[in-house]
């Protein structure tokens, strides 16, 4: 009719001039569905750096009512428009309604061709993945390689969905930690599929991928070295605004959190949070927030650390991702732990650990229990049994990135139980393994639990030795730092040196104050009233 006529004119006039919106919006009016659609899927892109997703969600969901009941549209219409939504849908974090999207699709077709089921695969498996389920994310992916791969001589194979496919098995076998070869190969022949076609984003996303598995390989300088040469590629193809830089910014946000370089931490971090606002990606906006709070918790400033951790929980719970959820948590709770709050500290573990269990997240497992093995050593003398237990888990999964924890834990409570031997051999492996991975922080942790051992020895040279070196690598991690010169004034108070007893005392009182950690800050002041009395 002439409506209809007169919206065609319209939505060509609107797309001269690139406002797709527009431009679809008028073609569904005109009932030219195809095209509506198509101009949709082509500048799905455009429309997400633009931040205007959202809003070609919503005209999608009411132009598919009147497809749907209108003059009729195929088969090939509905599924197009299904997972172009699903897409979008997952964008938002509105995973359960993507997942229904992308069945359905399948639905529609009684004998889908294998490109279609894997691809459709492809796209449940990054879905469950969002979600935390690791396990379900891997079965898919599995599936869809195979799938894949078993249709490569087809007609309508193409190698960048079996590329997508292969790069989020790869994220896989990194997130859950047990495999970190299995990761690299995937990643390493998706780089290759992409690399085939010139598909630069994905070939951006893979190499950030191969670029992050040099830090669990112990090769932070290379790993930092590489995300900065993705963030040059960025720069030049004028992806600023994109997943890519995102995701990008977010690592190297941790890369230098790994090196205590905090102000650089923080800078990456928030690049990746504007960025990921921007868009309306709330998957990356809840992840970068649950790591810069890592940063916020390091340098004592809490309400910052708080408010991350809760705004990325909120999301997580709005999302349905688990493994999300976990690390919000987690932050929640180590906040609790530094600010003194441990029975609050605990209960926040145990459902970190009870979630991960429920989950099946082993390398969050491990974290949770050396979370309650550190926290008893604060609390009571009690804990060994979480922490014997991460490191049962640790080792059946052949992970040893978290041992380090493990035996500094285990070192210090030990040492308040009086079983200084195995207190110093446990100390001594964790110091072995944290200059294996070149890590300072650690180093620092552990030659914090080395003195205090060698304190209880009566090895009084050996403990200021080890306490004066952690007080070095440990400058600019204030909470950790403040530990190393309590113990130091602890060291010198048994020695006999009372003058420089009171110095180090009076300097850890200074430091937990600045940082407003009372509850150590009072300890320290009952070890100075200790020595007023003798």
């Amino acid at each position: 009719g002439a409506a209809q006529t007169e919206h065609q004119i319209i939505a060509q006039f609107f797309g001269q001039r690139a406002n797709y919106i527009e431009t679809s919006y008028h073609f569904f009016q005109a009932a030219n569905y195809d095209r509506a659609l198509d101009i949709l899927k082509a500048r799905k892109e455009k429309l997400l750096f633009a931040g205007q997703s959202p809003a070609a969600l919503e005209m999608l969901d009411e132009a598919r009512k009147n497809a749907y009941i209108g003059e009729g549209v195929s088969n090939d219409w509905r599924m197009k428009e299904l997972e172009l939504r699903g897409e979008w849908l997952q964008l938002s974090g509105k995973y359960p309604e993507a997942e229904d999207n992308f069945k359905k699709i399948l639905e529609l077709s009684d004998f889908p061709p294998e490109t279609l089921s894997a691809r459709i695969r492809r796209r449940r498996g990054e879905n469950a993945l969002y979600q935390g389920n690791l396990d379900d994310a891997k079965a898919h992916l599995l599936r869809a390689v195979k799938l894949f791969e078993e249709s490569q001589n087809t007609d309508d194979f193409n190698p960048l969905e079996e590329g997508i496919a292969r790069y989020w098995l790869g994220r896989i076998y990194f997130l859950q930690g047990s495999d970190f070869d299995a990761a690299e190969n995937h990643s390493s022949r998706a780089l290759e599929l992409f690399n085939q076609i010139n598909a630069l984003r994905w070939q951006l996303r893979a190499e950030n991928t191969l670029a992050t598995l040099r830090f669990v390989k112990g090769d932070l300088p290379a790993g930092i070295q590489k995300l900065e040469a993705i963030i040059a590629k960025v720069e030049d193809a004028g992806l600023t605004l994109s997943p890519e830089a995102a995701i990008v910014y977010d690592n190297l946000g941790t890369a230098y959190y790994l090196q205590q370089k905090y102000k650089d931490s923080i800078k990456y971090y928030q690049e990746s949070l504007d960025i990921a606002d921007k868009i309306g990606w709330l998957y990356q906006s809840a992840k970068t927030r649950s790591s810069v709070n890592l940063v916020y918790i390091q340098l004592g400033r809490w309400k910052e650390a708080i408010e991350n951790s809760q705004k990325a929980l909120e999301a997580y719970t709005i999302t349905g991702d688990k493994m999300g959820e976990f690390y919000a948590r987690n932050g929640l709770g180590i906040i609790a732990h530094r600010s003194g709050k441990l029975t609050e500290a605990q209960k926040v573990f145990l459902k970190c650990y009870n979630l991960a269990k429920e989950q099946n997240y082993q390398v969050e497992q491990i974290i949770a229990m050396n979370n309650l093995g550190l926290l008893y050593n604060d609390m009571v003398r009690e804990g060994l049994e979480y922490l014997d237990r991460a490191q049962q888990l640790s080792q059946e999964i052949e992970n040893d990135e978290f041992d380090i924890e493990t035996f500094t834990a285990q070192a210090h409570i030990k040492t308040k139980l009086g079983q200084l031997d195995s207190a110093l051999e446990d100390a001594q492996k964790a110091l072995n393994l944290a200059e294996d991975w070149e890590d300072n922080y650690l180093i620092g942790q552990s030659k914090i639990a080395l003195g205090a051992v060698y304190i209880e020895l009566g090895r009084y040279d050996e403990a200021e030795d080890a306490l004066q070196n952690a007080i070095e690598v440990l400058e600019k991690d204030l909470y950790e730092k403040g530990k190393a010169v309590l113990y130091l004034g602890r060291l010198f108070a048994r020695s006999g040196q009372e003058a420089q007893a009171r110095i180090k005392l009076q300097e850890a009182i200074e430091i937990f104050e600045s940082i407003k950690v009372s509850w150590l800050k009072e300890r320290a002041q009952a070890e100075i009233q200790h020595l007023n009395k003798q």
